[in-house]
């Protein structure tokens, strides 16, 4: 009974943090100016920014038919429910390796209240259902259940690439075994697994399908097998990896190193490398998350990009296990009697909890209006049939959140002045403003001199709800 009570008191807990700290509409917070596009590529069936995501497409996309209140709340709540959902199987997945409902409480309430976690968990982006199917490839691995685990695996993929860094070792894993001290190959498995893996990876055949229909939101208007290569490879940013240099690999590092300290403590710290040197064991536990740590903190480092650091969840992933594993030693040392080990653990319960409580102040996002005031403003006093020309992110997902998901100002025509060079951007302006003139120039000051007919409003990079316009 109590092991069943446990996890469920675990997520009301996190639940109602999660719950008291979200925003209720469309936010910037925690990097996360991509939820515009998200929230307008789900409402008009388009194709968000690269790598496409079409796994959170396809969920989101069934979780947006809920009614209540507006899609960008849904798309809150909808990271909210995958990032309680990952909790939730971090617990079991902890239970079924160690048979200890300690350690898995530990891990999974301490996972859920790592800050990056948390930021995650509010507001519209991907990382929350990338934690999720995360650890539903490692529960499956683990429970050796082959074919789930293989659609898992391509469902990851097709959520976000950075997916593909956990597969080589899971993929050796599963498939080569050691028996008197050969390796040896299972077909049969390989079967399973890759039968589940294409399963899973089939979501990104949404993207073509969408992309025929030439909705507004269409990102490299993927016509062809060229373009939808360069969208999902995320050939857009792949440049991002080649500005290595010393200078900046040193700055790379301090930042991870400062993030770990921020994220995990001196305290949590010590617990995760404790467990990790002094209570090594070879075990497949213990290979697959080093290379989990490893290989997601190189990629976070060398990838040259101010959010990289969410991509160092899975790093606080495996701390969260490790830490689970050395507090368990840590109570079986100090406890001699039954009375001192509930004292014990009533005591690092506290600790994580108080802890958790006194971070609110500093996670709570849920009066945080900014995005949707400067859209509202921009879109209220904009003149009638104007071109709003903007260049910022922020700025341009925001207005197409309103523009297209509320069908704010119908009459006007938003642009990106960033996107505008490329020839599929003009094209999908042109399936989606009829009435503008587009040529085959590159330049924006070609568009507003082709269509004198229309006012034209500049926007400022400084997300200010300012607007400049000129006929």
């Amino acid at each position: 009974m109590m092991r069943k009570l446990i996890p469920l008191a675990i997520l009301f807990f996190i639940g109602i943090l999660y719950a008291l700290t979200m925003p209720s509409g469309l936010t910037w917070a925690y990097n996360s100016a991509d939820g515009g596009d998200f929230l307008s590529a789900i409402a008009t069936h388009g194709v968000p920014h690269p790598s496409g995501y079409p796994t959170y497409l396809f969920f989101f996309q069934l979780f947006s038919k809920v009614p209540f209140g507006s899609l960008a709340l849904l798309g809150n709540i909808f990271s909210l429910l995958a990032m309680l959902a990952a909790i939730s199987f971090l617990y079991q997945l902890v239970l079924f390796l160690s048979d200890d409902v300690f350690s898995a409480s530990i891990s999974s309430l301490l996972f859920a209240t790592f800050p990056l976690v948390w930021s995650q968990a509010i507001i519209t982006e991907v990382y929350a259902l990338q934690t999720l199917l995360f650890i539903l490839v490692l529960y499956f691995f683990f429970k050796k259940a082959h074919f789930e685990g293989g659609i898992s695996m391509g469902l990851l993929l097709g959520n976000h690439l950075t997916g593909v860094l956990i597969l080589p070792i899971l993929f050796l894993y599963t498939i080569l075994s050691k028996k008197k001290n050969k390796i040896t190959f299972s077909f049969t498995i390989f079967r399973q697994y890759l039968i589940g893996f294409f399963i899973g990876m089939s979501v990104y055949l949404l993207i073509p399908l969408k992309a025929r229909r030439l909705p507004p939101v269409n990102w490299v208007r993927v016509l062809n097998w060229n373009d939808f290569w360069w969208l999902v490879s995320g050939a857009m940013y792949q440049d991002r990896l080649t500005h290595i240099s010393d200078s900046y690999l040193l700055a790379g590092v301090r930042l991870w190193s400062s993030f770990l300290i921020n994220e995990l403590g001196i305290i949590g710290l010590f617990l995760g490398l404790f467990a990790l040197i002094y209570l090594f064991k070879p075990t497949k536990l213990y290979f697959i998350s080093v290379w989990i740590t490893l290989t997601y903190s190189v990629f976070s480092i060398v990838y040259y990009s101010p959010d990289s650091y969410i991509y160092l969840i899975p790093l606080l992933l495996s701390f969260a296990i490790w830490i689970g594993k050395s507090s368990r030693y840590f109570l079986d040392k100090i406890s001699k009697t039954p009375q001192i080990k509930s004292i014990a653990i009533i005591a690092m319960l506290i600790t994580i909890i108080g802890r958790a409580i006194l971070l609110m102040p500093e996670m709570n996002i849920s009066t945080d209006n900014r995005a949707e005031e400067y859209a509202q403003e921009i879109l209220t006093s904009a003149p009638k049939e104007a071109i709003i020309i903007v260049d910022s992110d922020e700025g341009l997902f925001s207005l197409w959140y309103f523009h297209f998901a509320e069908e704010m100002r119908p009459d006007v025509a938003i642009i990106s002045e960033g996107l505008f060079s490329q020839d599929w951007y003009r094209e999908t302006l042109r399936d989606t403003y009829p009435d503008l003139k587009i040529s085959d120039s590159a330049w924006v000051d070609t568009l507003v001199n082709e269509n004198p007919q229309r006012i034209s409003c500049f926007l400022p990079n400084s997300l200010e709800p300012e607007i400049d316009c000129v006929n």
